[in-house]
């Protein structure tokens, strides 16, 4: 189940990547690079924990965040997984120790 959940979150970033301007206008994303990616695996759930790079375009200005992404994924009695909450948090860099 734990490959389920990678599968279906690579097909996420990959949709991201691939928005249509038109249709959302506002939000274009160039980069989505993963890393430090956890899945906790439950019963009928998983709980997956990731940080993320992202680089785009909002609203015509460029972006660069780094963020902690956490999402929940259960799976419907059709069988199929469907993120029911997800939770994204800016990772801000350490400040310089003061002298």
């Amino acid at each position: 189940m734990e490959a389920d959940i990678a599968t279906l979150e690579e097909q996420l970033r990959e949709a991201m990547l691939a928005s249509d301007v038109a249709s959302p206008g506002v939000l274009r994303f160039h980069r989505i690079d993963p890393s430090e990616r956890r899945i906790l695996m439950l019963e009928q759930a998983a709980f997956l924990g990731v940080r993320v790079h992202l680089s785009g375009v909002f609203s015509g200005s460029p972006f660069q965040e780094d963020l902690q992404l956490s999402r929940l994924w259960q799976r419907h009695v059709s069988g199929a997984w469907l993120v029911i909450a997800g939770q994204a948090t800016r990772v801000q860099a350490p400040a310089p120790p003061s002298s």
